[in-house]
């Protein structure tokens, strides 16, 4: 991958941390199969020690934590689209 994607990369990682970060406690425990705390503290891995970031970890946590994230979503939808239903 060349430096801009990377760069790219990790400025939406950091941006799914800043985000996850916002989320209340309650919500985050209510769904635990996403790696909320490691998202968060990639966040703040990327933005304070930036020059220290290895592009492999960066890597990693893409290929490992954003399918998680993603089937997260797709759960945490559904139980919205129920919830909407059952109150119809």
């Amino acid at each position: 991958m060349n430096e801009e994607k990377q760069l790219v990369v990790a400025k939406l990682l950091e941006q799914i941390g800043e985000n996850a970060g916002k989320l209340s406690k309650s919500f985050r425990e209510k769904h635990p199969e996403v790696s909320w705390k490691r998202f968060i503290k990639s966040r703040q891995h990327l933005v304070h020690v930036y020059e220290d970031v290895l592009m492999n970890t960066v890597w990693d946590t893409v290929t490992e934590q954003i399918p998680k994230l993603l089937t997260g979503i797709e759960v945490m939808i559904r139980e919205v689209v129920d919830t909407a239903a059952k109150k119809e």
